[in-house]
């Protein structure tokens, strides 16, 4: 090997320590961006109106505030649950929950296996998933965690 050649052979083995430090931390970064949360749903009956249910997807402990949070069924936007005014875009703080009601009339328009729920922040979408693949979850316990939570306030 010449001078010149050498010289760049060990410039390389150098780096090559460097490399291996900057790929966790580029993995680091990339996992802190990703917002982490359970996705529930459950049914809740209406007692006025025997015949009105709504399927009901709760957002549950993100590892990280959800600024603008909007979910979707099949493009359908949902409403927010317990909102005084309809609101198309939520701020979820962390480790909180939030619910989004899913009436009976857009669970007729598609079949629930054919449905496909996403839920974004802002335009960024940070979970999609399939309608029956989301954990259902008895509505007592579903109550009840609203319950503590709105005690801790």
């Amino acid at each position: 090997m010449s001078g010149i050649d050498m010289g760049l052979f060990l410039t390389a083995i150098g780096l090559i320590p460097l490399y291996v430090g900057l790929v966790p931390l580029y993995l680091d970064l990339l996992s802190r961006r990703k917002v982490d949360f359970y996705l529930l749903r459950y049914q809740y009956f209406n007692d006025a109106d025997a015949e009105k249910f709504f399927d009901r997807i709760r957002t549950y402990h993100p590892n990280k505030a959800i600024e603008r949070c909007s979910v979707f069924y099949n493009d359908t936007r949902l409403v927010w649950d317990y909102e005084p005014l309809p609101n198309d875009q939520k701020f979820i703080e962390k480790m909180t929950l939030a619910d989004v009601r899913l009436p009976s009339n857009v669970l007729r328009k598609v079949k629930p296996k054919d449905g496909i729920v996403v839920v974004k922040d802002g335009k960024r979408i940070i979970r999609k998933m399939n309608f029956l693949d989301i954990p259902f979850v008895n509505e007592q316990i579903a109550q009840e965690q609203m319950k503590r939570y709105r005690e801790k306030d």
